[in-house]
């Protein structure tokens, strides 16, 4: 009677947990895709040869989320540009992921 009286306090507990379990793997989910996709357009960053001032927008859709991405690059020196990729989930109210890092130009040494 004992076991099946703590049984039966404990199976509600777990169905009410699976719910919102469910709804934290789907915002990890969601967000480890926004932070791949801005770590990705950060290295890509390193491969463009432009210059400061530049901004770079676009909309890539990976079902079943879209996702608003932007590059800014701002001059720091002659020989170094800092990059700025900004990454939004349009069908979300989640905040944005924003890397930046410095680009070092060895063309210009």
């Amino acid at each position: 009677m004992v076991a099946l009286g703590l049984l039966a306090c404990v199976i509600p507990l777990l169905v009410n947990l699976l719910p919102s379990s469910m709804i934290s793997l789907r915002r990890a989910e969601r967000l480890q895709v926004a932070t791949t996709l801005a770590a990705y357009r950060m290295d890509e960053a390193n491969l463009l040869n432009v210059g400061p001032g530049l901004n770079l927008n676009e909309e890539v859709a990976l079902p079943p989320h879209r996702y608003r991405v932007a590059r800014e690059f701002y001059a720091v020196g002659s020989d170094r540009v800092d990059v700025v990729v900004t990454v939004l989930l349009l069908d979300s109210n989640f905040p944005p992921i924003r890397l930046a890092s410095r680009i070092e130009r060895s063309g210009s040494r």
